[in-house]
């Protein structure tokens, strides 16, 4: 990754333009660490286009938090208005196609995504993989935000204990029991 941020080769041509022939960067941003860099790597993109126009969009899925989400989403708002622009909350199932959906629509023609650099390089992320595949001309950038699947709890959820300790919680799960068993049946009187 160069500069900051992959635009990837093959995936977009050119880009596709709005009919007026106008640049549009559209850029996916969520609540939770991340948004700043991607915003700030959005209006990079947009400032060398010339006069581009900024679109932020947020996907949120139906099943999703909402209590929550009232605040982180003020949050994002402020954000998107410090950088000039607005936040387009958009509701969908499929995050994927929600986003290039809302890139077509408004004319788009580059998408900006967060990826955790840690897997950056395997691209395992559903949402990243599914917009690549189906992203047709639209460019599409991909920029390294640390600590963002973290934030939702993407992946792996690490808990309070440490591995040593759960394996030794699976094992006097299973030893305790038969031990606690065998005391039982050899201090029992036989009749």
């Amino acid at each position: 990754m160069t500069g900051g941020a992959a635009a990837l080769g093959g995936i977009g041509t050119g880009g596709s333009r709005g009919g007026d022939g106008m640049e549009r960067v559209v850029v996916a941003i969520r609540d939770g660490p991340g948004a700043e860099p991607l915003l700030r790597r959005a209006t990079v993109l947009a400032g060398r286009c010339g006069s581009a126009e900024l679109h932020c969009v947020h996907v949120i899925r139906s099943e999703g938090p909402s209590a929550a989400a009232s605040s982180e989403l003020v949050e994002l708002r402020r954000l998107t208005a410090a950088a000039g622009t607005s936040l387009h909350t958009v509701l969908g199932e499929d995050v994927p196609g929600t986003l290039l959906q809302f890139a077509r629509d408004v004319g788009g023609s580059q998408l900006v995504l967060g990826v955790d650099p840690r897997r950056a390089r395997r691209l395992r992320s559903g949402t990243t993989r599914s917009v690549l595949r189906a992203a047709g001309g639209l460019e599409v950038h991909l920029v390294p935000v640390p600590g963002l699947n973290r934030s939702r709890g993407a992946g792996r959820r690490r808990g309070a204990l440490s591995p040593r300790r759960r394996i030794l919680g699976w094992v006097a799960a299973v030893v305790l029991p038969l031990v606690a068993t065998m005391i039982g049946v050899a201090t029992t009187p036989s009749r």
